[in-house]
C-alpha cells in the first residue's frame, strides 16, 4: 500500500522487464492497484481500481506505449487512459476518455462519481461524458506541461445555489484544465427557474485562469416573448455583481401572470420593459424594474373569495371598483418590480 498526502493506492503491483540490446531498452511491464482513493473532505472521485501495460512500440526510438483502465467496482465510473513517452524525444502525451454516463434520479446523480462536484452543483442528472489530453517535454531546464479537455452535456439538469438549472446540452472545450479556462462556448440550456422561469436558452459564456466567469450574450424565452442579458463577469468564488440588465420584449400578460398567480387574476396584452438585477451571493434580486405596455388590454379580477377591503357591498364605490375590476380595459399600463426573485418581489 502506498500513502500520499491526497491518496491511498491499495493492492499495488507492478510487473517489469527490460532488454537492453539496442540504444534503448525493450520495455513490457504491467501494473494494478485493487483500489485508489481521494483522501480530501470531500473526495474528488469515488474510489477506483487501476489496471494496465506498457510495452516499447515496434521500430525503436524509445517510445513507450502503455494503456490502462480505472474503473469503480459498481461500474458507475469507468476511465480509459492511453498514451505514450518518447525517451529520445522527451516528450510524451496521454489522453484519457470517459465513456458517456446517464444519471438519474432516484438511481445516481454526479455526487455519487464525483463527490466534490456537490460543493458547487446539487441535484445533477443527466447524460455526461469526458476527454482530456495532457502532454509533456524536457525544455531546457525543467519539465513543461499542457492540458486540454472537452465535456459532452446533454438534458443535463442541477441546483445551483436554489436556482434549478435544466436541459443544459453541447460541448464544451476546455483550452486548459491547470487551471481551468475555457474561451466563449455556445451552449443550449432548456431553462433556468431564478423567480423567473427562463426557458429555451442559448449562452455564450467563458472562463479565465483566476476563477473569473464571462457570460457574453444570453438569449431567452419567457411568458411567450424574449429576453436578453447586458454582458456580465463575476469570480465564481464569489458570485457577486452589481450590474446586469434583462432586456423584456413582447411579453404576454396572460403567461406573467401565471408566474406570480393571483386568484381570479387574469390578463391579456403585450410589454415591453428593463429589469436591473444584483446577483450576491448566489442571490438574484431585481431593482427599479419596469414592464410597460403595447398598446391596449385588459385585467380582469373576480376571486372566489373577495379580499376583506372590497367586500362591504353597502359602499358604492367599493361595488363599482368589483365592477370594474371585472373587466378593467388599459390603453396603457406601467408595471413595476423590486425584491429577491423567487421570494419577495413585488
Amino acid at each position: 500500500d502506498l500513502t500520499t498526502p491526497q491518496g491511498v493506492i491499495k493492492g499495488a503491483a507492478a510487473g517489469l522487464e527490460m532488454v537492453f540490446a539496442a540504444e534503448y531498452p525493450a520495455v513490457q511491464a504491467t501494473f494494478s492497484a485493487a483500489e485508489i482513493t481521494h483522501t480530501a473532505k470531500p473526495p474528488a472521485f469515488v474510489p477506483v481500481r487501476l489496471n494496465g501495460t506498457a510495452a516499447s512500440v515496434a521500430g525503436g526510438g524509445g517510445r513507450i506505449g502503455f494503456t490502462a483502465d480505472l474503473t469503480e467496482k459498481n461500474g458507475l465510473l469507468t476511465v480509459n487512459i492511453k498514451g505514450h513517452h518518447d525517451l529520445a524525444g522527451q516528450k510524451g502525451q496521454l489522453d484519457l476518455a470517459m465513456p458517456q454516463t446517464t444519471m438519474r434520479t432516484g438511481v445516481y446523480t454526479l455526487k455519487d462519481i464525483f463527490p466534490l462536484s456537490a460543493s458547487y452543483v446539487q441535484d445533477v442528472t443527466g447524460t455526461l461524458g469526458m476527454s482530456a489530453v495532457f502532454n509533456w517535454h524536457k525544455a531546457k531546464s525543467n519539465w513543461q506541461t499542457s492540458s486540454r479537455g472537452e465535456v459532452f452535456l446533454r438534458d443535463m439538469t442541477g441546483n445551483v445555489e436554489g436556482n434549478i438549472i435544466n436541459g443544459v446540452s453541447g460541448v464544451i472545450a476546455f483550452d486548459s484544465l491547470m487551471p481551468l479556462t475555457l474561451k466563449r462556448q455556445r451552449l443550449a440550456v432548456g431553462g433556468v427557474n431564478v423567480g423567473l422561469p427562463l426557458t429555451a436558452g442559448i449562452v455564450v459564456v467563458s472562463l479565465d485562469a483566476k476563477n473569473n466567469f464571462t457570460l457574453h450574450e444570453a438569449d431567452w424565452t419567457l411568458a411567450g416573448g424574449k429576453i436578453t442579458s447586458t454582458p456580465f463577469s463575476l469570480n465564481l468564488n464569489d458570485l457577486t455583481v452589481e450590474n446586469i440588465t434583462l432586456t423584456a420584449k413582447d411579453l404576454q400578460l396572460s403567461e406573467l401572470f401565471k408566474i406570480a398567480p393571483m386568484d381570479g387574476l387574469t390578463a391579456d396584452g403585450t410589454v415591453d420593459g428593463t429589469l436591473p438585477l444584483r446577483l450576491q451571493s448566489g442571490e438574484i434580486s431585481i431593482t427599479n424594474g419596469v414592464l410597460e405596455s403595447k398598446g391596449s388590454g385588459n385585467i380582469r379580477y373576480s376571486p372566489q373569495d373577495m379580499p376583506a377591503f372590497m367586500r362591504d357591498s353597502s359602499q358604492k364605490q367599493m361595488v363599482d371598483l368589483q365592477i370594474a375590476l371585472r373587466a378593467f380595459e388599459f390603453e396603457s399600463l406601467r408595471l413595476t418590480l423590486d425584491g429577491t426573485l423567487g421570494r419577495n418581489q413585488k
